[in-house]
């Protein structure tokens, strides 16, 4: 299925916001305005980054210990029958999520990187020796990295109930098959929070991509390092939000 051809390597979204930082910081007015925007303080941010970087709620064994990422272009292939909504969804979250990672991509019948199955009601997921049988709505996702560079995913969607569902579904699991792989409910609305159905990333969601993809977070960075090169870039990025907002009137 040729969801689209290429997607170019583009630089992060939010590395712009540096053009509109000032050395006087925003003042007190914008702060509130940013937290009517939700625009989360710098410490509720960089607790997030570390919990859905770093954490799983899967089981403690599964927690990354050194920052996981993708370092090469994403080489995208679908299977199954999904409907022409849910293959329209997934074209339009692509290409929202990887410019915020500046990652480059491209839809490729063999040989891919990044695969994308769809399958039906009653079909299998294997998973090694064992597999399991397709009975209801749900997605998981399987990365392989060495040294901190993921070089292989597989996407199991079960393509069961409505295209709004599936949609979500594969926004949540492509993003977090990024590197950012556990769920949480402390910082929402969120696409990694179980509770909230979204259809398109979240602030928060969007600082927590951008940074895990900044230049100084480099493949294989151990945890305590990872979080305080986070800080001074979710601080900068938050800043740049922050009088984003200032500068919007009548709100």
């Amino acid at each position: 299925i040729m969801i689209f051809s290429k997607i170019n390597v583009i630089s992060p979204l939010f590395l712009g916001l540096f053009l509109v930082l000032s050395a006087a910081g925003p003042s007190q007015a914008a702060e509130k305005k940013a937290k009517a925007f939700n625009v989360p303080p710098v410490d509720a941010l960089v607790d997030y980054f570390e919990e859905i970087v770093f954490g799983s709620d899967v089981d403690p064994k599964y927690k990354l210990k050194v920052i996981t990422k993708w370092t090469e272009k994403l080489k995208i292939s679908v299977r199954g029958k999904p409907s022409k909504a849910v293959i329209a969804a997934l074209q339009k979250h692509i290409q929202a999520v990887l410019p915020l990672a500046g990652i480059g991509a491209k839809t490729v019948k063999k040989d891919a990187n990044l695969q994308i199955t769809f399958i039906p009601k009653g079909g299998k997921i294997n998973l090694g020796k064992k597999s399991i049988t397709v009975t209801g709505p749900g997605c998981s996702f399987f990365s392989q990295s060495k040294e901190g560079k993921i070089y292989l995913t597989q996407i199991i969607v079960n393509n069961i109930g409505g295209d709004d569902q599936i949609s979500h579904c594969l926004l949540e699991e492509f993003t977090q098959s990024l590197g950012l792989p556990n769920d949480s409910d402390n910082l929402r609305p969120s696409v990694f929070s179980e509770k909230d159905k979204l259809q398109t990333l979240t602030l928060p969601d969007k600082i927590l991509l951008s940074t895990l993809y900044h230049p100084r977070m480099m493949p294989g960075m151990k945890r305590k390092q990872a979080l305080l090169v986070a800080r001074d870039i979710i601080g900068d990025y938050r800043k740049g939000m922050v009088l984003m907002v200032q500068s919007i009137k009548g709100r």
